[in-house]
């Protein structure tokens, strides 16, 4: 904001990053035994402006002696092409597992327009690592037999493709 890239009419507002990392910090506490458990966390922030909340979490994190480039998967998303940029330029240089999208986060059934894995999402096989947890937590998740009755008769919906497997 102190930049003057903020554009009202738009509605955009950049957060003060005193404030995200603020933010941050309170909810860092716990991600430990979660990133134990899981294996990794991820963070998504559909109105990611220059990307300072992400930031801040990735700072949280190295505070908290937790390397945020095996252990925090990013999924960023703006509707302004500028803010993608800035985003993503951040990340790359800081190391931040992440795909920035551009797109609006509001409209749930619109593809984005473009999306931009970060170098470390490309080199870390981010992309498998999520489609493995994908495909883990569905197996593990048990339907009553009413509902995989219900689900059987039903015709599939043309299906959205999937962020992670287009890149």
């Amino acid at each position: 904001m102190d930049l003057e890239l903020g554009n009202k009419w738009k509605g955009q507002f950049f957060t003060p990053f005193n404030l995200s990392r603020t933010i941050a910090e309170m909810s860092a506490d716990g991600l430990a035994e979660k990133i134990e458990q899981q294996g990794f966390i991820r963070l998504l922030e559909p109105a990611c402006g220059a990307g300072g909340m992400v930031i801040a979490m990735a700072l949280a994190l190295a505070g908290r002696d937790i390397n945020f480039q095996t252990s925090m998967h990013v999924t960023a998303i703006d509707i302004d092409p500028t803010a993608v940029h800035m985003t993503y330029i951040q990340l790359a240089v800081l190391g931040v597992p992440a795909v920035v999208c551009l797109g609006d986060a509001l409209d749930v059934g619109a593809p984005f327009s473009k999306a931009y894995p970060t170098p470390l999402h490309l080199l870390g096989g981010w992309s498998d690592r999520l489609r493995r947890t994908r495909e883990k937590t569905a197996s593990a998740i048990e339907l009553p037999p009413a509902a995989v009755k219900a689900a059987d008769r039903e015709q599939p919906e043309a299906e959205q493709p999937d962020l992670f497997e287009a890149i």
